[in-house]
């Protein structure tokens, strides 16, 4: 009997390696060959320029907002070297919000550039009279005007006696404009007519 046993035992593990060999390679070696495709594919994807161009070009689209904002800042900004009223009246305001006595502005003493120009450059000289804190404030006020404006020159000279706080100043500066470039300009255009 023993002898049956064994040969049935043998019989029963050589089915059961039948099974679990058949059970491999009808579904778990399949799923192994699939998942080896899948990787290759993402593996191609990933290297395949056009589906990276795709996200490029998501990428930019994303983008233009920010730019055409920039582009309509950088317009907004520009707009006092063309505009010398503006900036008079803005000095001049700032100079009695900092307690600053305006003894001379003369806005647009020397410009550079035609209307038509794309680039304008305005010069503004002024002479003031302040409290070295007041003076230090008033053009700490005018180098952070939303434009581009930049300061030029300042000669200080003091006021009365010795040790007086006040300071007689002359101060220039220049407000710079331009114009943007007519192909940009014109894509700006052709981008809001199709928005």
């Amino acid at each position: 009997m023993n002898g049956a046993i064994d040969r049935k035992l043998v019989a029963e593990f050589a089915i059961l390696v039948a099974l679990c060999v058949g059970g491999w390679v009808m579904f778990v070696e399949p799923m192994i060959s699939e998942l080896v495709d899948l990787q290759a594919k993402i593996n191609e994807a990933q290297n395949n320029p056009i589906l990276r161009n795709h996200e490029s070009v998501a990428d930019m689209a994303g983008q233009l907002d920010d730019v055409r904002a920039e582009i309509d800042l950088i317009g907004r900004q520009s707009s006092f070297g063309r505009d010398s009223h503006t900036m008079y009246g803005l000095i001049k305001d700032l100079a009695a919000e900092h307690g600053v006595a305006m003894r001379r502005l003369d806005p647009g003493s020397n410009r550079r550039g035609d209307d038509d120009s794309p680039v304008q450059v305005t010069n503004f000289v002024m002479r003031v009279e302040a409290r070295y804190d007041q003076l230090a404030n008033f053009l700490e006020a005018i180098d952070s005007i939303d434009g581009f404006v930049r300061p030029v020159s300042l000669t200080l000279a003091p006021k009365g006696h010795a040790g007086d706080e006040f300071v007689d100043a002359q101060f220039s500066c220049e407000a710079v404009s331009f114009t943007l470039p007519e192909a940009l300009a014109s894509m700006v255009e052709e981008n809001d007519a199709q928005q």
